[in-house]
């Protein structure tokens, strides 16, 4: 797990990106708030296990998995291959 805390919140206005790595699922502990892009380039799981609060861009390449409660509002866009 990358990061937890009780009170604090991850504020991306950049990029999170998952390229590479055989940990599976990799988890981001904290709530996330993302006005930028979230990305999981590889056939793994990237789980937003404190949530995502999404305005900005969540993209997966085909056999890539975004998990966790994401919550976008009219900006926000989730994006990937049709399943």
């Amino acid at each position: 797990m990358i990061g937890y805390s009780s009170t604090a919140t991850l504020v991306n206005q950049g990029t999170i990106r998952k390229s590479a790595g055989t940990l599976n699922p990799t988890i981001v502990g904290w709530p996330v708030t993302n006005s930028g892009a979230l990305l999981n380039n590889v056939v793994n799981t990237l789980n937003f296990s404190g949530g995502v609060t999404n305005t900005g861009t969540v993209t997966m390449v085909n056999g890539a998995t975004i998990g966790g409660t994401i919550t976008s509002n009219s900006s926000g866009l989730v994006q990937g291959p049709a399943g």
